[in-house]
């Protein structure tokens, strides 16, 4: 669920309908191969599984910008880190039960 959640459904549905000489042309950044978009998936994912355990750690927005949430995966993700975790915190909070709650 949430925002990320949302985008990594978009790329597993992008994968299976993809082949290798398959070009995908994101709404913003590069044209992407099959690979890269997996590479990207991949990436969504950790960071989906890292910012969980922060979250049900009782960390909110602040505290994981203060913390650097982001910093292992600079250089993965595009853009600025903060209202990504702005946005990505508000996603998985509105689905704090399914992610069993949050302490």
């Amino acid at each position: 669920g949430g925002w990320i959640g949302g985008m990594q459904e978009a790329q597993r549905t992008l994968l299976r309908l993809a082949n290798d000489s398959t070009k995908i042309v994101p709404g913003s950044g590069p044209v992407m191969s099959k690979a890269e978009l997996q590479a990207s998936l991949d990436v969504m994912t950790k960071v989906r599984e890292h910012l969980v355990k922060l979250v049900k750690q009782g960390m909110g927005p602040q505290d994981l910008i203060t913390a650097k949430a982001m910093q292992d995966f600079e250089g993965q993700l595009a853009g600025d880190p903060e209202p990504f975790l702005y946005t990505a915190y508000r996603g998985l909070y509105a689905h704090a039960r399914e992610l069993g709650g949050v302490i």
